[in-house]
């Protein structure tokens, strides 16, 4: 009944105005509160990530291989793999890799690796890439090798890993086929 009578005395849109901006003012109150516990926080969060970001460590060269993977009557392939260890938690890109092959000293094929996938974290990842010999090719720009049975192949690999260049050689053998 009390309410009743308010009502009639201030009329119902006064009470709904004031109620209105009550309320306004509660959310005003309750969102700085949230926001003042928030905003700390967010800051935490943030310098956690940068902290781990700065703590990030190298990966490490673990391993390498060279492996004729296939000899076919035109062609051979041959596999070339670097393993590196990611102590990080979280993956990181793999470094890009320059090589050059040369067979019996004589420098046949060249590139960049620039497409590997990236270096799980807290794993060992292996960053692979194909070499293609085409005989037709290699005898025509290294005629004294058609008599041979075999040849003597070596990967010279560069690549970065922060700010250190690190080059590395692996030595193998490349057989020959004849036509």
């Amino acid at each position: 009944m009390k309410s009743f009578v308010l009502m009639r005395k201030f009329g119902f849109l006064q009470i709904a105005i004031t109620g209105v901006a009550f309320c306004g003012l509660l959310a005003f109150a309750g969102c700085r509160t949230v926001a003042s516990v928030q905003q700390p926080l967010i800051e935490q969060e943030k310098s956690a990530v940068k902290e781990e970001v700065a703590a990030a460590q190298l990966p490490q060269r673990i391993g390498a291989s060279m492996m004729v993977q296939s000899v076919e009557a035109h062609r051979a392939v041959v596999v070339v793999t670097v393993y590196f260890d990611n102590p990080n938690l979280f993956e990181i890109p793999a470094p890009r890799i320059v090589y050059n092959y040369s067979l019996n000293r004589n420098s046949f094929i060249r590139g960049i690796v620039n497409d590997a996938s990236p270096l799980a974290g807290s794993a060992v990842t292996p960053v692979s890439f194909r070499l293609i010999v085409n005989y037709t090719d290699l005898f025509r720009s290294f005629p004294r090798l058609r008599n041979l049975n075999q040849v003597d192949g070596l990967v010279t690999l560069s690549y970065e890993l922060g700010d250190e260049l690190v080059n590395l050689e692996i030595a193998g053998v490349l057989p020959l086929r004849r036509f």
